[in-house]
This record gives structure tokens, C-alpha cells and sequence, in this order.
């Protein structure tokens, strides 16, 4: 299976969409969910480019976070997104799913929470988890694990406020 790496790039574009609106002169909404405010991956952003400058837009930062297919939610200067961090060390493999929040303007880690993401016993033919994106509401992000378990993390400092393993509780598939 090829490894996908989930590498989070912020362009000029996407520094937009998170600078805050007095910055800027003008509002936009935040992207508190998978696709943005209507899910549909439209923004409603004023006042964009219309075309890419001939080398492209100026790259802010990136960096490699690891494997997974979550989009990037967004709040007032902050990126929030989940994946999976592959550890190996002579005793063997671990793998952790880290939930982190970034500053948009420098990628600067915020903070990040981390639980045990084993791969036993699910099917990851598609590629490895996470699938889901964070979704913000108020003061929490909420994010599903690979192995169904809900969480619910103090937005200002990732800590967890609550969780639920879907399975174990509920006997979900």
C-alpha cells in the first residue's frame, strides 16, 4: 500500500481565510467543519485574487505531520486537523493519533493531544485513519478516532473534557 503523508502547507490563500477580519478590512467566515460553512468548500472571502502570481503564491511554512485524510478546521487565527504518527524503535511500532492545533500565520504548535491508535483488527484497505476532520463548536473541538472513539478537547488547550469509545460503550461496528 503507498504511505500518504498529510502535509499541512499554508499559502497566502488559506492565511487568508484565517487572518482575523480587522486585519484585513473585511470579514469571512471561519471554517469550523469539514468543507467550511455550507460544507461545500466554497469560501466567501472578498476581495481575492483572481489568478496566481507566475510563481505561484508565497508560501507562509509548512510541515509533515503524518498519515491520515483530515481537512483543516479554522477559528480566529487557529488551524485545527488530526493524524496519525507512526513510531518505530527497536521494541516494535506504535502509532498515535495527535490532534494539534497550529497558529496560522507561523505554524506554530499550539498545543497537541495524543491517544493509542493501534491498527488491529481494522480494516484500513482505504489507508491508514484518521478519516474525519475536527469540528469546533464554542469552546471544544470534537474528533473521532480510527477506532471510534469520540472525543471532545478543551479548544484553548487541547485538554480532554470528555470521551467516549463508541465501541466498548455501544458496540458499534
Amino acid at each position: 500500500m503507498r504511505r500518504r503523508l498529510l502535509t499541512l502547507t499554508a499559502i497566502s490563500g488559506l492565511a487568508l481565510l484565517s487572518t482575523p477580519a480587522t486585519l484585513r478590512g473585511q470579514s469571512s467566515a471561519s471554517w469550523l467543519q469539514w468543507g467550511g460553512p455550507t460544507r461545500n468548500f466554497v469560501s466567501d472571502s472578498k476581495g481575492l485574487a483572481s489568478t496566481w502570481p507566475a510563481g505561484g503564491p508565497k508560501k507562509l511554512w509548512s510541515r509533515t505531520l503524518g498519515e491520515g485524510h483530515s481537512s483543516i478546521a479554522v477559528e480566529n487565527g487557529r488551524l485545527y486537523t488530526i493524524y496519525r504518527q507512526i513510531n518505530r524503535s527497536a521494541q516494535g511500532t506504535n502509532h498515535e493519533e495527535v490532534v494539534a492545533a497550529f497558529e496560522a500565520a507561523t505554524g506554530k504548535t499550539i498545543w497537541e493531544f495524543k491517544y493509542p491508535a493501534s491498527t488491529a483488527g481494522i480494516d484500513f484497505t482505504q489507508g491508514l485513519g484518521p478519516h474525519s476532520t475536527p469540528l469546533i463548536v464554542g469552546n471544544r473541538i470534537y474528533t473521532t478516532s480510527s477506532r471510534s472513539e469520540l472525543f471532545a478537547l478543551d479548544k484553548a488547550t487541547g485538554k480532554r473534557s470528555w470521551s467516549h469509545d463508541m465501541t466498548a460503550e455501544y458496540r458499534a461496528s
